[in-house]
């Protein structure tokens, strides 16, 4: 199993286990997942302003390239962040289309954004932004865990594909979460252990 792999079955887990019942332990991690991912989307995901412009222009972008018929897709729907469900099945559609045709299509939304070297994605321009969001998050743990995580990836360079951009937030956010969900349970799991906040037992 590659790594994201494992980390879309331990989300799963997660998700899981705090669903089964009432016990304290299941819902500790219940909560913490919750809030793990409340926390890296403040981060990783844009703001309905920027999701709607996106959507615009990807549906302009469809349109001149051919493929009309996906402006009308849910996931292009309306100006608020797509269900998973329509987001996963956007993907597919996306990977229908030949590479050259996707490529174009990416190039033409990318293109206002200020992150392309030519026909490449420049990946410390996306940080960018990034990190602009990552300087305004009160989480201590997840501003660190993002910051040293996007540090990596400026070194790399993408082709203009919307695939490899939406794998690339996927892994990021799935990283996230599972890193600073398992932090938050181990804080609170931890807390009546002897020796801690100095007492002894």
């Amino acid at each position: 199993m590659n790594t994201l792999t494992i980390l879309l079955v331990a989300a799963v887990a997660v998700v899981a286990s705090g669903m089964k019942g009432d016990h304290p332990k299941e819902q500790v991690v219940h909560r913490a997942f919750h809030e793990a991912k409340k926390v890296c989307m403040e981060i990783l995901m844009p703001s309905e302003d920027e999701v709607s412009n996106m959507k615009e222009k990807m549906k302009e972008c469809l349109q001149n390239m051919g493929h009309g018929h996906l402006t009308s897709h849910p996931a292009l729907a309306s100006d608020e962040m797509p269900e998973l469900e329509d987001a996963l099945c956007f993907r597919e559609e996306l990977k229908g289309i030949s590479a050259e045709s996707r490529r174009n299509v990416s190039l033409c939304a990318l293109e206002d954004h200020g992150v392309l070297d030519g026909e490449k994605v420049n990946l410390t321009k996306v940080m960018e932004f990034i990190w602009t969001k990552v300087n305004e998050v009160q989480n201590s743990e997840a501003k660190e865990f993002i910051s040293k995580t996007v540090s990596y990836l400026s070194e790399l360079r993408m082709d203009a594909d919307m695939l490899q951009l939406i794998e690339l937030k996927k892994a990021l956010m799935n990283s996230c979460v599972m890193h600073l969900a398992m932090n938050l349970t181990e804080e609170v799991l931890s807390r009546s252990c002897p020796g801690r906040n100095g007492t002894n037992s």
